[in-house]
């Protein structure tokens, strides 16, 4: 198992973001494909601290990855053709709504 420091950690984060906001300058007709790549790394990276770091099953995953797909698809089919505007409009929908009906614990 390989352990890398908090600084490596770091490094190895912004090296992520800043491939990826290349990817999105030097390949502008792939969005499809690098917005599907970055929700599925967002999902399984959080799956991954539910499952790994609280040891939760959780099943919460699943409808909200299902409930933003089903939003942007209907955004899709309603003419909004932009994925990455679209997915960040979706997720704040989806988060209000959360926000909203989640009564918060204290």
């Amino acid at each position: 198992m390989i352990r890398l420091s908090a600084r490596q950690l770091l490094a190895l984060e912004i090296f992520f973001w800043v491939a990826f906001a290349a990817c999105y300058v030097i390949f502008p007709d792939r969005l499809y494909l690098l917005t599907q790549i970055l929700i599925a790394d967002l999902f399984a990276a959080s799956l991954d601290i539910a499952l790994g770091y609280a040891g939760i099953l959780t099943l919460g995953h699943a409808v909200f990855f299902g409930l933003g797909a089903y939003g942007t698809g209907i955004l899709a089919k309603a003419g909004w053709g932009e994925p990455i505007r679209r997915v960040q409009k979706v997720g704040d929908h989806y988060g209000n709504v959360e926000f909203k009906t989640i009564e918060p614990t204290r």
